[in-house]
């Protein structure tokens, strides 16, 4: 009875292992703040973010934080704090881009929206575990890991002609 016992749990054991790597994740990206070292109109900068994804299975997705009409004014950055940016499940081995735009609202159509920055965001799923691999397309210097008291943040700092913001990103 003993070896029958102690077989099936050896049986069991890999089993185990092995499901625990073939687990859906469901990672978050929050907004911590914003933070303005630079604005680009006189009258005072009105921000929103736009959010792409690029699932490696099924289609893109892409939507607009605060939605239209409503933007973030740059003299009330402070009152913006952690605002759920994107949360979405990864199945076993399977990968999503995310593409983390700020954009300078203006009033069409005599003025377009200008892109301040955009941030993108490679999460696979390898395992049951998160690999995650940041880009900053236009910037004046890497990503700086920024711990705050939610976690380990990322800090990128997005420049353009229109302005120069602090973006604080954190991934749960």
């Amino acid at each position: 009875m003993r070896r029958l016992i102690c077989l099936a749990m050896l049986l069991l054991v890999p089993f185990t292992a092995s499901y625990a790597g073939n687990k859906t994740v469901s990672p978050q990206v929050d907004l911590l703040s914003i933070t303005a070292h630079r604005i680009g109109e006189k009258t005072g900068d009105e921000l929103y973010m736009t959010i792409t994804t690029y699932p490696s299975e099924g289609k893109p997705s892409h939507y607009r934080i605060p939605k239209f009409p409503s933007h973030w004014m740059a003299d009330k950055l402070g009152q913006i704090n952690d605002i759920k940016l994107w949360k979405e499940s990864i199945k076993p081995d399977q990968a999503v881009t995310i593409v983390f735009s700020l954009i300078e609202q203006d009033v069409p159509p005599w003025n377009t929206d200008d892109l301040i920055g955009t941030i993108q965001l490679h999460l696979k799923n390898v395992n049951g575990q998160i690999e995650s691999k940041w880009h900053v397309v236009n910037f004046l210097a890497p990503p700086t890991i920024v711990h705050t008291k939610q976690g380990t943040a990322e800090k990128f700092d997005l420049v353009s002609e229109d302005g120069h913001y602090a973006v604080y990103l954190l991934m749960k």
